[in-house]
């Protein structure tokens, strides 16, 4: 099981499948905060909500890297790269996102009150290995130090870094959001990033939160599991394991939802760069 035991019935799960281009990539945690909102009232028919959201080149950053002491050389560098900089709401500092790479959204509402962080992240750990347990392998959860965006429950295939992991909390309603390497030049982007931490003046930092990225500490699960590396492929494979797991699937209807506040929020908290 890797929802159903969160709730008193079998859940019925919505379905958001979006393309983010380089001009909005904004719009995916703007989504995701709208339906955690309604989710925590009670206000969507679905209880649960799964939100693919791969897109153009970008970099999503966290508050953290905001008070690197050169923040904006950094991002005049990602911007000369042809990435667009993203101030996240949640998760903790710079990931890559491009057509290579599925984000994702898991967005749930406890029946029986909120999970605990780790609780939370189990669920979508859960999730992913039953993904790949056809091909005989398993993800680790632990910290890659030299990973981009290190953290706890870093995912990886032997021995390097292909997933991260990161939560949003709106009342009772928990999104816990992925990031999963599935094919194209990872070292590519390990590079990029710390490329960027370089043009941020990142030696100059009061405090070491900022890691020494080693662009050969993460690969791709095409790497491990080329039957898996395909985005199309991926995204179907987690609505297959979540299908046995649901009463029923249903896409979700964006064009129906009134995004403004939202988007507005997060416009805010970007408009400096």
């Amino acid at each position: 099981m890797i929802i159903s035991a969160l709730y008193s019935k079998s859940p019925h799960l919505a379905i958001v499948d979006e393309f983010v281009p380089s001009d909005q990539a904004l719009r995916p945690f703007a989504v995701d905060d709208y339906l955690l909102r309604a989710l925590s009232k009670d206000e969507l028919e679905a209880d649960a909500v799964l939100h693919f959201w791969p897109g153009d080149p970008a970099v999503y950053l966290g508050m953290v890297d905001t008070r690197l002491p050169d923040f904006q050389a950094g991002v005049d560098f990602l911007k000369a790269s042809s990435y667009s900089p993203v101030i996240r709401p949640s998760g903790g500092l710079a990931v890559v996102s491009d057509p290579g790479i599925l984000n994702f959204s898991l967005l749930i509402k406890p029946a029986g009150g909120r999970l605990s962080i780790d609780d939370a992240y189990e669920v979508l750990l859960r999730l992913i290995n039953q993904v790949l347990a056809p091909y005989q392998e398993q993800v680790q959860a632990g910290e890659i130090t030299r990973s981009y965006c290190p953290g706890s429950y870093d995912l990886s295939l032997q021995g390097k870094k292909i997933a991260g992991l990161a939560q949003r909390r709106i009342g009772s309603a928990i999104g816990i959001s992925a990031y999963v390497s599935l094919e194209g030049d990872q070292i590519r982007r390990g590079q990029l990033i710390r490329d960027f931490y370089q043009a941020s003046q990142v030696q100059e930092a009061k405090r070491d939160d900022y890691p020494d990225v080693l662009p050969e500490s993460m690969h791709n699960i095409s790497d491990v599991v080329p039957e898996l590396g395909q985005l199309d492929r991926f995204k179907a494979a987690i609505q297959e394991v979540l299908s046995t797991d649901t009463a029923s699937q249903s896409l979700l209807d964006l064009d129906q939802i009134d995004l403004s506040k939202d988007l507005a929020k997060m416009s805010k908290r970007n408009q400096d760069i």
